[in-house]
């Protein structure tokens, strides 16, 4: 299969996610690298209190395409997703939630 042109950006709000936040971007990653040449995950952490941004420092040392966005304090998943899009680059942009 040949990658899809263009570059993509996936937004992603998360809060208190420690325990399975590491799994989902992996599997997200996994995802995105099968069909497109370009792309990004930006998870942005909502101010979580359970360790969700240490839980993803062994990926986020190994993988450039992921980026964390952290929130001084709890706002929300929809300004979450609006703090993601304000850094996003892609020409294409897909909003998840990682809790449904």
């Amino acid at each position: 299969m040949t990658p899809a042109p263009g570059f993509v950006s996936v937004v992603v709000p998360v809060a208190n996610a420690a325990g399975a936040v590491e799994r989902f971007a992996a599997d997200c990653l996994a995802v995105l690298k099968a069909h497109y040449r370009d792309f990004e995950l930006i998870l942005v952490d909502d101010a979580s209190t359970d360790g969700t941004a240490a839980a993803l420092e062994p990926l986020l040392k190994r993988t450039k395409e992921l980026r964390l966005v952290r929130l001084a304090r709890r706002f929300g998943p929809d300004v979450a997703t609006v703090a993601g899009l304000d850094t996003a680059i892609g020409d294409h942009i897909v909003l998840m939630r990682a809790d449904r």
